[in-house]
């Protein structure tokens, strides 16, 4: 019988080793459908001697060497896994896309995904691709040019879908109420969901935050919260209660929901813990309804906080807080008074947005490039050397340097006394010495 011709490739060919008896090894580097056999036959009749092959060993195919090759005596149920390839390398010729969490979900429960959102140029109509979601290979699509759409053409594997939990709340002052809301079980990707400012602050000109945003956030990713979703008050305040709990099971999937026994949504707040309730038995959700925290037999809240600032009982405040009331502010330039009298300070305006504690002298922790220093504070108004805002100015113990132009952080700790107006500098130096001894 004839073997017919066929049109190979022989990318490269050469003699690697002579044997006796006019016998040699050669490598060859050919295009699919040659046959190695008919080669060496080829060969031998071009010289006009004849020629027949007596070994062969496939070093390479379709991307897997020799070296990459398991004896079968080798392997066993226990090891085999550690020689198990990703799917991925027999479709590897094609272009991958790689998509979102989201977008593998609906693509693995049979969705169509569109074109535009998979940042891939030049696609031509009917186009495989390799779609993955992190480092997971989930299948192959197809494109639709015309729809714009990423079909499914098989699925090999499923994304692995973490539970979600979702923490509800204001978290001003992140005190201990609130902490035990954001005190969620391992187990869960942890979400907590809330305005940057409390909605009251939103609606009023003196918003008396105990948190700055910056601080507030920094905070809440120190109790193990793994995402901070930033509700825009602009978008959800005519938000019906009902919308808002479909908003959350569309936007999160929540397996838990926690939040405190208090915790109000919807326009006008119409939405409480008993609606949430029957929504989360509805759509089989643990539903975490934090009782409230007390501290000395009272309700711990962000307004009894704000209330014993403003009465200069900090360490109270701090009890409560978990933590030091602070605030973070650049140091400016002052009158370069306090160096004149052997105290130089540092001078921050006091911000606007926060909750504005007692006016005088406190006991602080100053944060200078991650170390701490003590200091003496004075916050109000300077009644001495009046200033035109709310100004800080801090005597730091143990430093010196230029600190202008900085953000530093101050710490309250305790109050010491009530600010006053002074005669003299010699008066004013004579009472922060009684100050940094007390």
């Amino acid at each position: 019988m004839e073997i017919p011709e066929r049109e190979v490739e022989i990318y490269s060919l050469k003699i690697t080793k002579e044997l006796e008896n006019n016998e040699f090894e050669f490598s060859a580097k050919v295009s699919k459908g040659t046959y190695i056999r008919s080669l060496a036959m080829d060969i031998g009749d071009y010289l006009g001697c004849g020629a027949t092959l007596t070994a062969l060993c496939r070093t390479k195919a379709a991307g897997f060497s020799v070296e990459e090759c398991v004896d079968l005596d080798n392997l066993t149920q226990e090891n085999i896994s550690d020689f198990l390839l990703s799917e991925e390398i027999a479709v590897k010729h094609l272009r991958g896309v790689t998509v979102t969490d989201k977008q593998a979900v609906r693509f693995c429960n049979g969705g169509q995904l569109s074109l535009d959102r998979l940042r891939t140029e030049s696609i031509s109509n009917g186009e495989l691709f390799r779609v993955k979601n992190n480092d997971l290979f989930l299948g192959i699509g197809e494109a639709d040019t015309e729809k714009q759409l990423l079909k499914i053409r098989c699925i090999i594997n499923y994304p692995k879908q973490e539970k979600v939990a979702v923490a509800l709340g204001t978290f001003d002052g992140v005190h201990k109420g609130h902490r035990q809301v954001l005190d969620i079980p391992s187990g869960y990707k942890k979400i907590a969901v809330m305005f940057l400012n409390p909605p009251k602050s939103v609606l009023k000109a003196n918003k008396e935050l105990l948190n700055l945003p910056e601080e507030k956030i920094k905070i809440i990713k120190q109790l193990g919260i793994d995402d901070i979703h930033i509700l825009d008050f602009n978008n959800v305040k005519d938000m019906s209660a009902e919308d808002f709990l479909l908003f959350l099971k569309k936007e999160f999937s929540p397996s838990l929901i926690s939040c405190g026994f208090n915790y109000r949504f919807g326009k006008e707040a119409k939405g409480d813990t008993a609606m949430l309730e029957s929504f989360c038995k509805e759509n089989k959700i643990i539903l975490r309804c934090c009782p409230p925290a007390t501290e000395d037999g009272e309700v711990i809240s962000s307004t009894r906080i704000r209330k014993l600032l403003m009465m200069g009982e900090v360490e109270a405040a701090n009890k409560l807080l978990m933590d030091s009331f602070s605030f973070v502010s650049t140091v400016i330039s002052g009158d370069k008074r306090g160096r004149t009298i052997g105290f130089p300070t540092i001078n921050q305006q006091y911000p606007a947005d926060l909750v504005k504690p007692k006016f005088g002298v406190y006991k602080t922790k100053v944060y200078i490039d991650e170390k701490q220093y003590s200091g003496i504070t004075n916050i109000g108004v300077r009644p001495t050397y009046p200033a035109d805002f709310i100004i800080s100015e801090t005597y730091i113990e143990d430093f010196s340097g230029n600190l202008y132009g900085k953000d530093i952080k101050i710490s309250l700790i305790s109050f010491l006394r009530e600010e006053k107006k002074f005669s003299s500098l010699e008066e004013l130096k004579k009472q922060i010495k009684e100050d940094i001894k007390r």
